[in-house]
């Protein structure tokens, strides 16, 4: 029996939670149900930087590019594209610019230009919703997509959650708590999520199906009390938002604020590099008086999904690309190639006009003399070859 209280003492540390005494990270299960945050959990978890600032989303399901129209698929071996999901106040309005930075257990392995591709926002009501879709090919290998809450559940108050996100616009951590509230599609949580996190998901294990599942997304914050509590909106809210169905009491509750407001990291948060201990060093946490700037990596190590023991089936590794100063030469003498064959075909067709027009032009010649010249051409050789049968036949 103590090999297991141990086992369920030190999750519980590894996940920055107190065991016991912390009522909002209630002990892990013994029953085997449930065994820490997983991993594809922190790997689907993007950062999204532009003009107006940094927040993050994530994975949520695979595409493929089929005649210029974007399916969706189950498996990463047929797709061509991911769909990330994040707040319209994060990524703005269809068209933007943004920058997606990607992790892969605990290191930066991907920071790519792209532009929003929907987004869905009304400024006094919990609709806060913005895609971005992003090609495969361009990050280096598909992204863990963690599945969705079936539609029409809902987590319940005093329920264990997870929250992810790039707190202060830094590493993406991850935060530990409970459901406090479940209330006209959102879900009040703790501990509150703070700028930086604005897009994250929030998750929850479900023991009947035996997987963590995205349950929420959230945009704001709000205070209760004394105290701060996180706010966002349910699965089945986003999906009424997203496929347009009116929702009833849809209006966001008065003191519900952007996280960008929040400035405190809560206690708990656990970076993902801590989870994979040795990598990410300089991912420091910053001081709120003097945060340190964190540097993007712009290398493309190889990197393959799934972790953790998925079906190999959808493992994928990176395409080859060639090094830029060959890809330049390549593009510049496949140019010079193309506009060589063009001026060839140039100079051929003008030398015939030339030697079809010039005659006319110099001499009394019409523009019929080719023919006139086939001709007379023509009737110098009939007599000859009236002649030759003749002669064979003689």
């Amino acid at each position: 029996m103590r090999p297991v209280v141990l086992l369920v003492l030190s999750v519980c540390c590894f996940l920055g939670c107190e065991p016991a005494a912390d009522t909002r990270c209630p002990p892990v299960s013994t029953t085997g149900d449930f065994d820490g945050l997983s991993q594809a959990c922190f790997d689907s978890v993007v950062r999204i930087r532009n003009r107006s600032g940094t927040g993050c989303g994530s994975s949520t399901q695979y595409l493929s590019n089929q005649s210029g129209q974007m399916m969706v698929v189950d498996s990463a071996a047929d797709a061509t594209h991911v769909e990330i999901e994040t707040n319209r106040h994060v990524a703005l309005d269809r068209g933007a610019d943004q920058i997606v930075d990607v992790w892969y257990q605990g290191d930066l392995v991907a920071s790519e230009r792209t532009k929003t591709e929907q987004s869905w926002f009304h400024p006094t009501q919990s609709k806060d919703i913005a895609t971005i879709v992003v090609s495969l090919e361009q990050l280096g290998g598909p992204m863990a997509v963690v599945e969705a809450l079936p539609y029409g559940d809902s987590v319940e108050p005093g329920d264990k959650i997870y929250s992810v996100g790039c707190s202060d616009g830094r590493h993406p951590r991850a935060r530990c708590g409970n459901v406090l509230d479940v209330r006209n599609g959102l879900i009040y949580y703790d501990p509150e999520s703070i700028g930086g996190d604005s897009g994250g998901p929030l998750f929850a294990y479900s023991v009947s199906r035996q997987q963590f599942e995205r349950v929420g997304r959230t945009a704001w914050a709000i205070k209760e009390g004394n105290r701060w509590v996180g706010l966002a909106m349910t699965q089945s809210r986003i999906d009424d938002i997203r496929e347009g169905r009116v929702s009833q009491n849809v209006e966001l509750p008065e003191g519900a604020v952007p996280l960008a407001t929040v400035c405190f990291l809560p206690s708990g948060a656990t970076r993902c590099d801590e989870l994979c201990p040795g990598k990410c060093d300089e991912f420091m946490t910053p001081t709120l008086a003097n945060p340190v700037p964190l540097q993007v990596s712009s290398r493309r190590p190889g990197w393959v999904f799934p972790i953790r023991g998925d079906n190999p089936v959808d493992q994928r590794s990176r395409a080859p690309r060639r090094k830029p100063v060959r890809e330049f030469f390549r593009m510049l003498f496949s140019g010079l190639g193309d506009l060589f064959r063009f001026a060839f075909w140039t100079v051929v067709v003008g030398v015939v006009l030339a030697i079809y027009i010039g005659p006319t032009i110099l001499t009394p010649l019409k523009y019929d003399w080719p023919i006139k010249a086939v001709k007379a051409v023509l009737s110098l050789l009939r007599p000859a070859m009236i002649a030759i049968p003749l002669a064979v036949a003689m």
